[in-house]
């Protein structure tokens, strides 16, 4: 399951081989997050959530680095992990996200 398995399969689906094995990707509820994703997350001790993804040419701004609507779009992905167990399944959005760069990011960067 190494794409994030079943394309028809909504929620957290278990990655079980390749550069991802043992994380988890959240799909199928979102549009907008499977297009620009996918976005990995895994738990980590004391219940820590940790969430990663790797920069691939489809991220990349016309000089070449992270654009910084994908650097947005995955920390709000981020937000989400963090607090879905409080959410205890109730819908949320977003309603203030603010970021300030301090380099660009990279190709290939995780």
């Amino acid at each position: 399951m190494a794409d994030g398995g079943d394309a028809g399969t909504a929620g957290p689906l278990l990655i079980e081989d390749g550069e991802w094995a043992g994380w988890s990707c959240w799909r199928g509820t979102d549009p907008f997050e499977d297009l620009v994703g996918p976005y990995y997350f895994r738990e980590e001790a004391a219940g820590r959530m940790r969430c990663a993804f790797r920069a691939e040419a489809r991220h990349m701004n016309g000089m070449g680095f992270l654009h910084g609507g994908a650097v947005l779009a995955f920390i709000d992905f981020s937000l989400f992990i963090i607090a879905r167990d409080a959410l205890k399944g109730d819908p949320g959005v977003t309603v203030s996200l603010n970021a300030e760069f301090t380099s660009p990011g990279q190709l290939g960067a995780l």
